[in-house]
């Protein structure tokens, strides 16, 4: 993998700006009240102050201008000449029409290829794994892509590296997919960090597994994370 060269922040918004190239930006957004998920839009940036702020502007859907003021700080990622890099947005001064806010310090490579979106509580998705010490166990996962979940636990159940692991995903009047998964991360975290867990008190267990579908497995799952985002899209766009 070709490593994306290293560039001075300001440097890397004064190229977006001059070649007209979008930021995707990423924020939280309560969908219902205690459930936060990520929203995303898009815009431009309008002018930059030197190597300390940055005027952003056209924003799409607009009313993600709202969401991001709220937050308080967002992620973004953008293009340059065939590399993605991410950083953080914080220091909001908001308008109407558009926001400014710190460059940040440092922009990092961006390296996630898949599209990664969060289940409404409504209507979750489910894991199901085979573990040694407690049989079947199922989980709500907290987010999902065409190759990936992640969910988190109160305990770490005994399962193997390789395992075959089952998903309800709620498209098509709910389809269930059996496929190959391998642990990719296990970490412990506070619990109600970000996302609400459905857990009480103390730490908790973020867990992440790496999916190997059938090809025909990984269009639904491709399909439900595309439905999802057009619901969470319009979520935004109907905020007072």
């Amino acid at each position: 993998m070709n490593q994306p060269k290293e560039i001075e922040p300001a440097e890397a918004f004064e190229y977006l700006k001059r070649e007209s190239l979008p930021l995707i930006v990423s924020f939280s957004l309560e969908e219902e009240k205690g459930y936060v998920i990520t929203g995303k839009g898009l815009c431009y940036i309008e002018q930059v102050f030197g190597t300390s702020r940055v005027r952003l502007g056209r924003f799409s859907p607009h009313r993600s201008l709202t969401a991001m003021k709220n937050a308080g700080s967002f992620y973004a990622t953008f293009d340059i000449e065939g590399r993605t890099y991410g950083c953080i947005m914080e220091n909001i001064t908001a308008d109407r029409s558009f926001l400014i806010c710190d460059i940040p310090g440092i922009i990092s490579p961006f390296y996630r290829k898949f599209v990664r979106v969060e289940p409404s509580r409504k209507a979750p998705v489910l894991l199901f794994l085979s573990t040694d010490d407690h049989g079947t166990v199922s989980y709500p996962i907290r987010d999902i892509s065409e190759r990936g979940i992640g969910f988190v636990i109160d305990w770490i159940p005994v399962i193997s590296n390789k395992l075959t692991c089952g998903i309800y995903v709620p498209v098509d009047n709910g389809i269930f997919i059996l496929t190959p998964a391998v642990i990719a991360y296990n970490r412990k975290i506070q619990k109600g960090k970000g996302h609400e867990t459905g857990l009480r008190g103390g730490d908790a267990i973020s867990c992440g597994l790496q999916l190997f579908p059938h090809n025909e497995d990984e269009k639904k799952i491709r399909l439900y994370v595309m439905q999802r985002e057009l619901e969470i899209r319009k979520k935004i766009q109907d905020m007072l």
